[in-house]
C-alpha cells in the first residue's frame, strides 16, 4: 500500500509527476485531487498529500492529515515573468497566500510593472482578476486557476510551470545531435550558460 500521495491539480501534472517520482525512485500514489469530494484522497489509506499552491490550500482546510506543499522555485516564477514581459510591461500576478511574495522588487531589473495580489478563494481571484483587467495589466500570472479565469476575461495570460530542465536539455542536445552551439541557440542561452546547466544537471 501507497501511503503517500502526490495530489494534482489536473491531468496535466500527472506525466510530470509520474516521471519525477520514478526518477527519485519512490513509489508515490498520484490522483487528481477533487476539492467536491476530498475524502476520496484517504479513503486510498495515504497517510500524507503532497500539493502545490491552492491544491495544498484545499487539502489542508478539508483534511486532517500532514500536507508537504511543493513550492513554486524562484527560476519557474522567473521564466514565467520573463515570458509575460513579452506580452506587455504590466503584469498582475496573482495566487493564494502561499505563493512567492515581493515579486514587484524585480520591477527596475526586468523593466516591468509586476502589481502582485493574493487570494483566499476562486471566487476572491476572479473579482482580483477583473480588478487587474481594469486597472490595465496587459498579462496575467498565475497557477492553473488564474490562468483560466484569465482566459474567461479575454486576457494574456502564462502559467508559472514547474521546470523539467534536466528532460529539456536532454531533448534538445537529442534534437541538436549533440552540436552545443546548436543547443545554446535552441534554448536561447549562450554556450556557457548551457555548460552550467548541463553540469547543474549531470548531463
Amino acid at each position: 500500500m501507497k501511503y503517500i500521495c502526490y495530489a494534482a491539480y489536473n491531468e496535466d501534472f500527472i506525466p510530470m509527476a509520474e516521471r519525477t517520482f520514478k526518477k527519485i525512485g519512490k513509489d508515490v500514489y498520484i490522483q487528481i485531487y477533487d476539492p467536491r469530494n476530498p475524502q476520496k484522497l484517504i479513503e486510498s489509506g495515504i497517510k500524507v498529500a503532497l500539493a502545490r499552491g491552492g491544491t495544498a490550500m484545499k487539502i489542508r482546510e478539508a483534511l486532517d492529515i500532514p500536507v508537504v506543499e511543493i513550492p513554486i522555485p524562484f527560476e519557474d516564477m522567473i521564466q514565467a515573468l520573463l515570458k509575460a514581459s513579452k506580452m506587455g510591461k504590466n503584469i498582475g500576478v496573482i495566487g493564494y497566500n502561499n505563493l512567492l511574495k515581493g515579486l514587484d522588487l524585480l520591477n527596475p531589473i526586468l523593466n516591468v510593472n509586476i502589481k502582485q495580489e493574493f487570494a483566499n478563494s476562486e471566487s476572491e481571484t476572479r473579482d482580483m482578476i477583473l480588478k487587474l483587467k481594469n486597472d490595465g495589466m496587459d498579462v496575467i500570472v498565475g497557477g492553473v486557476a488564474q490562468t483560466n479565469i484569465a482566459r474567461e476575461f479575454n486576457m494574456n495570460h502564462v502559467r508559472i510551470d514547474f521546470s523539467e530542465k534536466a528532460e529539456e536539455l536532454e531533448e534538445v542536445l537529442r534534437l541538436s545531435k549533440g552540436n552545443k552551439s546548436r543547443a545554446a541557440d535552441m534554448l536561447g542561452v549562450h554556450r556557457s550558460t548551457l555548460w552550467r546547466l548541463m553540469k547543474k544537471y549531470d548531463i
